[in-house]
């Protein structure tokens, strides 16, 4: 029988629609591979640096830190750290379903109180050694805003130098870090350790860097931040947070944060006071406390410089005072002053003297000279002048028989008769003394101030600012 011949005008046999099991199938290898794909990419980022060392990500951890046990061991810095896919995975997606994610691995161990020490850490292999490298090592934002890495080493991982391979170890950032970023750009700037050493311009132009994903990234910040200029009370007066300026680059040699502050009665400058510290803390607790900087205060308007900062990713930004009289005050009442008067003169053999003086239930101390290049010294004892007690020896009042405050030296010009403080310790302060040839005698008024403290919690800078 021969077959039916199909009629030219029924339309062809449908095509077979792919099963449903089989499209999931297929869609989730294109899923896998885009995550291995991400997973290679994203694996161990490394940067050669100019003088050939190969620095490459491993991984971080949260609460191990320098100063503890397994710091310098030759094996990888830590036990656990976060797995390279779920770093990609985290930051590709967006936070209403990464946040549903496994939180990364942490690493904990028992976390030294330092105040200028930081949890996070970034883990690097590295090919070379980094011992005394001439450069620094900066931490950036997506915005491209750095900031100084302070607390970090490299250190040596055993390896035989005999077989001739390159010396390799491992570098650890311990830091802070952005925490809004995604990304952050590790970035290696010139230092003045080169010879010749490097100009400003040179400095501020990256050597090298390169791109890991964030492992401490979290969600935005919802803390509440005002505008400037904003205004506290203060010992009965007003003090106004009038600016707040972050250089782009940030570290010390390379920018600085800075702000002015104003103390005003009846709304004009009030003089006399300074800033004792600065720090800054972001919105996710961590503290950016002051190593270099500086400070000047002219007619009650007192600028400010610390050589660390938060980021531009950062929304809200706690800024921390101390603040004091300065040195030469007026208008101390008499009952707060510490009086020593009649003093000796400092000679070549060794002068034992002790002066107490009690003041508010305090009592200061005088005594021992010793000799230095520049000028005799001696010592106030009765309070260490660590300003974390919340309190600093402040100089009053110094002068001679004669009545002079100054005096003026071929090799230094005019300055006080008493300079300082020029070194301490716990027992004491330690000042210079600088006495006119014809002196019989001297005098001195001291004062123990109390800090005061005060915060605001502004928008960040760059908000307000572009970057210079």
């Amino acid at each position: 029988m021969k077959p039916l011949r199909e009629s030219p005008g029924l339309p062809a046999n449908p095509r077979k629609r792919l099963p449903a099991w089989r499209l999931g199938f297929i869609l989730l290898i294109i899923f896998l591979a885009c995550v291995q794909w991400g997973m290679v990419r994203s694996r161990h980022p490394t940067v050669v640096l100019p003088d050939g060392v190969r620095v490459s990500y491993y991984g971080s951890s949260h609460g191990v830190t320098m100063g503890t046990s397994n710091f310098h061991h030759t094996g990888p810095p830590a036990e656990e750290y976060h797995p390279f896919w779920l770093h990609w995975l985290r930051s590709s997606l967006p936070p209403s379903i990464s946040s549903h994610l496994p939180a990364p691995i942490m690493h904990r161990t028992g976390y030294p109180a330092w105040p200028d020490m930081h949890e996070f850490e970034l883990q690097f292999q590295t090919k070379g050694n980094l011992s005394q490298h001439p450069l620094d090592i900066f931490v950036a934002d997506e915005h491209g805003w750095e900031t100084r890495v302070r607390d970090y080493t490299w250190s040596y991982n055993g390896a035989a130098k005999s077989t001739g391979e390159a010396v390799s170890g491992w570098l650890r950032l311990g830091s802070a870090y952005p925490r809004r970023s995604k990304t952050i750009r590790i970035v290696f700037h010139p230092n003045d350790r080169q010879t010749p050493k490097p100009d400003r311009e040179t400095r501020l132009k990256p050597a090298a860097q390169m791109i890991v994903p964030n492992p401490f990234w979290q969600a935005s910040s919802s803390n509440v931040a005002e505008p400037l200029p904003l205004s506290l009370p203060f010992r009965g007066e007003t003090l106004t947070l009038k600016e707040l300026r972050r250089d782009r680059i940030v570290g010390d040699g390379y920018g600085a944060l800075h702000s002015l502050l104003v103390v005003e009665r009846d709304g004009k400058p009030l003089p006399g006071f300074e800033v004792a510290r600065m720090s800054v803390t972001d919105s996710s607790g961590q503290v950016f406390r002051q190593t270099t900087g500086g400070s000047s205060e002219s007619s009650g308007r007192m600028w400010n410089s610390i050589d660390t900062a938060p980021w531009s990713d950062d929304p809200c930004w706690l800024v921390r005072y101390s603040l004091c009289r300065k040195a030469y005050s007026l208008d101390v009442p008499e009952d707060e002053q510490f009086k020593f008067e009649g003093l000796p003169l400092p000679s070549e053999a060794p002068i034992n003297f002790e002066r107490k003086v009690t003041c508010r239930g305090m009592t200061l101390s005088l005594g021992k000279f010793t000799q230095a290049s520049d000028a005799p010294r001696f010592l106030v004892s009765g309070l260490a002048n660590d300003i974390t007690n919340g309190k600093r020896i402040i100089l009053l009042d110094a002068r001679d028989d004669q009545g002079r405050t100054e005096t003026s030296d071929p090799r230094f010009g005019r300055r006080k008769i008493v300079g300082g403080p020029v070194g301490g310790s716990q027992e004491g302060m330690t000042y210079s003394l600088n006495l006119p040839a014809d002196a019989k005698s001297w005098s001195l008024t001291l004062l123990v101030e109390t800090l005061t403290e005060v915060e605001f919690r502004v928008r960040s800078p760059v908000a307000n600012t572009p970057p210079k």
